[in-house]
């Protein structure tokens, strides 16, 4: 049986999160927000404000459409059968 972590989100009953989990998922994100704050300057400058906020909204929309078609549906499996599904 799962639960849910409000700090680490969905995660099995009887494992934590080791500290190189943690740090990978927070330099991955910090890593984001760096390449967010660096790049919408040049891009401001070049497709305008509205433009840059559109090129990042099409992103978003193709990073949906992507998670959307490659991941499987999970209602009414249990995490095990999740597990055995993402690992073959």
């Amino acid at each position: 049986m799962g639960r849910f972590d409000q700090q680490e989100g969905p995660c099995r009953r009887n494992r934590r999160t080791t500290l190189k989990e943690q740090q990978k998922s927070l330099s991955d994100h910090q890593a984001g927000c760096t390449a967010l704050t660096l790049t919408f300057p040049y891009l401001k400058a070049g497709l305008g404000a509205h433009g840059a906020f559109w090129l990042y909204g099409v992103i978003c929309v193709v990073g949906f459409v992507v998670i959307l078609l490659k991941l499987s549906e999970t209602r009414g499996k249990s995490l095990e059968d999740i597990e055995r599904e993402l690992v073959n």
